[in-house]
């Protein structure tokens, strides 16, 4: 999934606000049980002379998130391996 900013944006003072809403990044879904697995995110911009004509503004943004396992399936997972030793 990525955002798209479909209007031309020539104004870098609204490029640099617009940049901190924006996202990139892959979601996961299983769909069989209806719900969600993981979320990444990465981001890596910069918008120049936002403030000025000296001024930079680099954004850089990094976000994981992961559906962990039950205590349910943890328990199922190790009694499997310990049955096939």
């Amino acid at each position: 999934m990525a955002t798209q900013i479909l209007s031309p944006i020539d104004n870098a003072e609204i490029k640099s606000q617009i940049i901190q809403r924006k996202s990139s990044g892959t979601a996961r879904f299983d769909i069989a049980k209806g719900r969600f697995i993981s979320l990444e995110l990465d981001l890596d911009e910069a918008v120049h002379h936002f403030q000025g004509p000296d001024s930079l503004m680099k954004y850089k943004m990094k976000f994981t998130e992961k559906l962990l396992p039950t205590q349910a399936e943890v328990a199922n997972r190790a009694d499997n391996q310990t049955k096939r030793e």
